[in-house]
Parts: C-alpha cells; structure tokens; sequence
C-alpha cells in the first residue's frame, strides 16, 4: 500500500472537510443571526429555511474552491500531481468518491480502466 498517497488523500479530505464545515457555519449562523434580530422571523423557519440551503450552497462553493487556495498556502502537503493520473480518471466512473477507489486500489499496475 502507498502510504504517502492514502496520507495525502485523507490530509486533502479533513482538511479541505473540515475547513468547509466551519466556514459555511459561520456564514449560516450570521444569515441565520440576521434573519432572527433583524427580520424578526422565527426560529424554524430562519434555521431551516434560511440557514440550512446557505449551509449547503456555501459548503459545496468550499470544497471546490479551498483545494487550490490551500495548496497555494502550503496547508497539503502533497500537490495533485503525485497522486498520479489514476486519480483524476477514476472519479468520473465512481461518482466523485476517489477517496475508496484509492484505499481500495493504491497500485497503477492493478487498474484496468
């Protein structure tokens, strides 16, 4: 098993995750904050109608905007190149989730694409 890959898989996974998460819950919980003090709505309906769709929004636009900006930082580690071409051609045919395709399969040699 190539650890080094599986290491910067995982490093790209919770750091880009959870640097997501945060952020897009810090800009929920100030709509959810104006929408409640300001707006005077209640508190459902400015959670679940306000907050959780600018949650969801927000959180898809980090996770596809953080990896470059943190590999420009020097936050991961690794950059994308050494995960090899295998990386970038089994997310197409797997959903997205290269993450299992690379823990499951970890040599080029095996992969008959």
């Amino acid at each position: 098993m190539n650890w080094m890959r599986l290491h910067a898989t995982l490093q790209i996974f919770f750091v880009v995750g959870g640097a997501s998460v945060a952020a897009s819950g810090f800009y929920a919980f100030l709509a959810i904050l104006v929408a409640r003090k300001f707006m005077g709505l209640s508190e459902n309906i400015s959670i679940f109608f306000i907050g959780l769709p600018i949650f969801i929004i927000l959180f898809v636009f980090f996770v596809k905007r953080l990896p470059a900006q943190f590999q420009k930082s020097g936050f991961l580690s690794d950059s994308p190149n050494k995960f090899g071409p295998w990386f970038k051609r089994c997310s197409s045919w797997l959903g997205g989730l290269p993450m299992i395709y690379a823990l499951v399969h970890v040599n080029r040699e095996r992969i008959s694409l």
